[in-house]
């Protein structure tokens, strides 16, 4: 608009005159090849740049500027050097073109006195130098250097045409065909006789415009390719940049070609030509990663472990000069490896920077063809390193360390950045082994690509990241990360703060901390700008010490994360370890740990009222906020370096395919096992239980009081007890309302009706927030230390993720033939007998009665939560126990834990023959879903059948029936499928970018259609079409339907819609086609659209 405010001032003072003629020649775009304005803008202003430095002196350049005065030829001499060293000026759009130095050293050698051009050369060279340095393309550094010469210089005139094709050659040899063809385009109509105002002027003959003669373009044959790179853009534009090298087939030339296309949900496709024959290639990113996986197996020989080292890793990382959380995390792997006895290289295009004391080898590297391939593994941080490192790693050596989903980095907006791209969908399937730091991520490789990942959780320094009391906290507010990317979301607390501060709720001697990890330019502004703006004290900090953040978070009331999207999320982790509460979006990382009211509090994007309001909160304490704050302290006590080292260990023994150096592994182990964190725990009050306890109730209460009895009796620490009333009628739910015990910390959830035992499981796991799940009857009695024993049994060994007791009324070998009693006291004392005669005893035993079972956290996050098919109970522990086995987990008995178990009171509460068909009905479920019995599996070692091994389970309905349905798609159960998509469809969450609700309705009708249950499908295609008035795929739908009804007639006409709605969708084409068949029409026809 800045010309038209431009026009506007001039109307203003002086008449004005519309001139209804062309003023230019033509105009061209380089990206769009014509366009009225850049056309002009551009090309033309580069012609008559040039034109003017050939006919006008230099001094017209400056015409209003005294060079009598050295400084004033310093300065335009500076000033040309700044348009020099800009490789989008006009200047340069035909070319890297030496005219406007040439010029100006014309000028500066011959008309400037030689006392003074000898004074300011000094000043003029330390400016070149200075630029030099910088890293600006070669070209533009050659033109530089002429500004060093102190010979007298002439200027010669620059001819523009020969110059530009000079430059469109330039532009084909390194591979811009479009910019070239766009710059062959503007030379065609300057030289175009009817344009021309001299007729000596030359004609050009253009080297790719009109090629191929046929217009015919083939498809790129991956095995021709000789080399292949992606890039991202920048974050306006949100592209790609793709640089490959090709062989033409036809005449074996080879030759360059890169492009930059806009990052979108559909495949991209661009035509090239080869400059020797002329012959078309078309290229197109559908399927790149098996493209680019037939590009790698041509191109890299396979590994060969017998010339790799085992003890010889290597990292690539592009840039190791920012401080991030990422780069962090990277290098505290590789101080990991490094004291476990690996040989560490790392490869970087920046210099080694000053921080980096690690002892390892670190090489500056300028191409990624040099570096050495003699390594067992090569570790890259970004998706985008995949395929430049697989130009020379073989694809079995390279390992990606995921910190956060690349699909959800890019994007202008928050819908952009959260939606699916395609070309980082193909990246991210590129098959490179995965670690990832976030069961998010973890679930995310496994939906999306059906890939394993190994799973090291981000962790945090306990001793650094210490816990503070939350009094005497400053007014101050938290913000870790670059407040100037759109992806950390900055504006939306900055708008929150606003609002804050122009309300009555104004906190006064607002303090906003911004921790990033690089100096940003003009700082000082940045900071007067936004404190102006937000009406608060502003503090940028950058290159932070974790220690330096510790501080701050010790002091700071609460810590804000408004992310669009994280992979993990590790400062608020430090903030929960540092006492602070946090506050963050929704941005899926945080959601593997962070709870909303119960350890944090969650807010979507865009809420600034919940923004605002939670930030009030924590800054006047006008919540209790002290549960909340425990609640996290134990939420970041599970994302200890502690934990972390333990999973690395398990994750890079089985990468490197070899165990560690025991005694390395226990100096590390131990370094981290401090401590000091059990006297922290003891300070703090209500904290979050290590254990929370899941006990589904359905009357029997006398029961219930002897449990919870014997289990205040038993613990010696906080617990988390959550009990399921399957709505129990004898006062079940009134006695436990009233309940209160200070070493028990009770949710009640109560069902309107009774659920049965794994509903009312999987309602009480989505609750908690330990990290152990205890899954426990109502009619068992604990004794003596079951609960530390057990803990004890799950942390002896990684690989054990599920832990039971031995019992006096229990099937298999968890059933004691001893026990024999008479009385609870009688039985205490035969439980002291047991826990001191069968001492640290463990048996490895795959199956599991869950009438007291200790199951992990991170099996519960693997695998989720009990199959309700069982429903109302009965072989779900089997089934668990299964899939748990299939995910990698051991179940083991603890023999020297004995609790008193009265027996199934609740499955045998309408009689034992009820009791006796449920158990054969569900042993009939349990056969069809494996195969085979429980006995026939882990008795006689059949094969059970392939399956998905995880059960949903989330607080978030519509996540958990949305996921439930894709895994029951996955197994081919579809009568299941519809019923959890029945129930997504009832609880869509508009917050979650899973998928679009007009394709949910798709896809539960195409369900529906596959059971044939015609009724339904019609249903849910309506509903899509009242959404989306336009929408092919529920034309399509109904034409199914319509079809299969035997109407063919109406079918015809939802097929036609669904055409004109979508040409290109290929189904309503074929469905068409069959139904103008069935009608007697051409397949072609069409009636009713037309």
């Amino acid at each position: 608009g800045q010309d038209f405010d431009m026009w506007l001032r001039i109307s203003s003072k002086f008449v004005s005159f519309y001139i209804d003629k062309r003023t230019c020649v033509t105009r061209i775009h380089k990206g769009q090849t014509t366009n009225s304005f850049v056309e002009g803008g551009v090309l033309d202003s580069t012609r008559a740049l040039i034109k003017f430095l050939n006919e006008r002196s230099f001094h017209e350049l400056f015409p209003f500027t005294d060079f009598r005065d050295p400084q004033n030829i310093l300065k335009a001499i500076n000033e040309v050097i700044y348009i020099t060293t800009k490789a989008d000026a006009f200047l340069y759009r035909c070319g890297f073109t030496t005219a406007l130095v040439e010029k100006t050293m014309d000028w500066f050698t011959n008309k400037i006195p030689k006392p003074i051009s000898e004074k300011l050369h000094p000043f003029i060279k330390n400016i070149i130098t200075e630029n030099l340095d910088k890293p600006l393309p070669v070209e533009i550094k050659n033109v530089l250097k002429l500004f060093l010469n102190k010979k007298n210089l002439d200027y010669k005139p620059h001819n523009f045409i020969s110059d530009t094709k000079d430059y469109v050659q330039y532009l084909i040899k390194h591979g811009d065909q479009r910019q070239a063809k766009a710059i062959e385009t503007y030379l065609l109509k300057i030289t175009d006789p009817s344009n021309r105002n001299n007729s000596e002027e030359e004609i050009y003959n253009p080297i790719l415009l009109g090629y191929p003669e046929n217009d015919l373009f083939e498809k790129i044959n991956p095995e021709n390719i000789r080399y292949w790179t992606l890039e991202p853009g920048s974050l306006i534009t949100n592209s790609i940049k793709y640089s490959i090298k090709l062989v033409c087939k036809k005449c074996n030339n080879t030759f360059n070609f890169h492009f930059e296309n806009e990052m979108g949900k559909n495949p991209t496709v661009q035509n090239f030509i080869c400059p020797e024959c002329k012959s078309g290639y078309r290229f197109d990113d559908e399927n790149l990663d098996q493209d680019f996986v037939k590009y790698h197996s041509k191109k890299v020989i396979s590994a060969d472990n017998s010339n790799s080292d085992l003890s010889k890793v290597a990292f690539f990382i592009r840039d190791a000069s920012v401080i991030g959380g990422g780069t962090k995390i990277l290098f505290k792997y590789i101080d990991w490896l490094i004291r476990l006895g690996v040989k560490v290289t790392i490869y970087s295009f920046t210099k080694k920077p000053d921080w980096i004391n690690a002892r390892l080898k670190y090489i500056q590297i300028s191409s990624e063809l040099e570096i050495k391939t003699n390594y067992k593994l090569l570790f890259v941080f970004s998706i985008f390193d995949v395929p430049l490192v697989l130009n020379r790693i073989p694809i079995s050596k390279v390992v990606h360390i995921c910190q956060g989903y690349e699909g959800y980095h890019f994007g202008r907006d928050y819908d952009e950045m959260r939606s699916d791209k395609h070309i980082l969908t193909r990246l991210h399937a590129i098959p490179v082994k995965n670690i990832s730091v976030s069961t998010h991520l973890v679930e995310l490789f496994k939906s999306k690509y059906g890939r394993e990942s190994e799973y090291i959780p981000n962790g945090i320094d306990h001793r650094i990241f210490s816990f503070r009391d939350f009094t005497n906290r400053n007014k101050s507010i938290l913000f870790v990360g670059n407040p100037f990317h759109p992806l950390k979301g900055f504006t939306f607390l900055a708008t929150a703060i606003k609002r804050i501060q122009q309300s009555p709720f104004k906190i006064d001697e607002l303090k906003l901390n911004i921790v990033m990890g690089y100096n940003p330019d003009s700082k000082d502004a940045v900071v007067k700008q936004l404190s102006d703006e937000l009406d608060c004290e502003i503090d940028i900090k950058v290159k932070l010490e974790s220690s330096k953040v510790a501080e701050l978070m010790q002091n700071s009331s609460v810590v804000v994360c408004t992310s669009w999207y994280e992979g993990f999320s590790l400062p608020l982790i430090e903030g929960m370890a540092c006492g602070t509460p946090v506050i963050t979006t929704y941005n899926l990382g945080a959601q593997s740990f962070c709870r909303n009211e119960i350890n944090s509090f969650n807010v979507d994007y865009g809420d600034i009222d919940s923004l605002a309001q939670h930030i009030i909160d924590t800054i006047y304490q006008t919540k209790d906020l002290s549960k909340l704050i425990s609640n996290a302290y134990r939420t970041s006590l599970q994302y200890s370096e502690h934990n972390s080292v333990i999973q690395f260990f398990n994750a890079m023994e089985n990468l490197l395919h070899k165990e560690f150096d025991q005694q390395n592994k226990k100096l590390l182990d131990d370094e981290y096992n401090y401590c000091e964190l059990e006297s922290i725990n003891s300070t703090i009050d209500n904290v979050t239980p290590e254990v929370s306890i899941v006990i589904p109730v359905y009357n029997q209460l006398d029961y219930t009081k002897q449990c919870l009895e014997s289990l205040a009796n038993t613990v010696n620490q906080k617990i988390e007890l959550i009990i399921v009333d399957n709505a129990s009628s004898d006062g079940t739910y009134e006695y436990l309302s009233d309940y209160n015990n200070s070493k028990i910390n009770l949710v009640l959830i109560r069902n309107d009706e009774n659920l049965g035992f794994p509903k009312a499981v999987n309602r009480g796991v989505e609750e908690s927030t330990g990290q152990y799940v205890l899954i426990a009857n109502n009619d068992i009695v604990f004794n003596g230390n079951w609960l530390e024993r057990m803990i004890e049994v799950a942390e002896s060994d990684c690989k054990i993720g599920l832990v039971g007791p031995i019992s006096n009324e229990v099937s298999g070998l968890q059933r004691d033939e001893n026990a024999v009693y008479s009385s609870i006291e009688e039985m205490k004392e035969y439980a002291e007998s047991v826990n001191a005669k069968k001492k640290n005893q463990i048996l490895n035993f795959p199956r599991l009665a869950f009438l007291c079972t200790l199951i992990k956290r991170e099996v519960i996050n693997k695998i989720g939560g009990l199959d309700e098919r069982f429903s109302p109970g009965n072989y779900e522990d089997d089934d668990y126990c299964l899939r748990a086995q299939l995910a990698g987990y051991k179940a083991v008995i603890a023999k020297d834990v004995f609790i008193h178990h009265f027996g199934s009171k609740s499955f045998k509460a309408d009689g034992n023959e009820v009791y006796r068909k449920r158990l054969e009905t569900n042993r009939e479920i349990f056969f069809t879903k494996w195969g085979g019995t429980p006995e026939d599996i882990w008795l006689k070692n059949e094969t059970v059948n392939p399956r998905q091994y995880i059960f949903p389970i989330n607080k978030n309905s519509f996540v958990k029936y949305f996921e439930r349905t894709k895994v029951h798609i996955a197994d081919n159960e579809l009568e299941l499928a519809e019923k959890s998509i029945y129930d997504a469809v009832i609880n869509f969450d508009t917050a979650n970018s899973i998928i679009t609700y007009t394709e949910l309705l798709n896809l539960a009708g195409n369900i529906s259609l596959a059971n044939n249950n015609f009724e339904n499908a019609a249903q849910y295609f309506e509903t899509e079409l009242t959404e989306d008035s336009n929408s092919s795929s529920a034309c399509l739908g109904l034409g199914q339907v319509l079809m299969l009804s035997d109407q063919p007639e109406q079918a015809k006409v939802m097929f036609e819609w669904a055409v004109r709605y979508d040409n290109k969708n290929e189904f309503a084409t074929k469905f068409l086609a069959e139904v103008n068949s069935k009608l007697g029409h051409n397949i072609d026809h069409m009636s009713v659209v037309e």
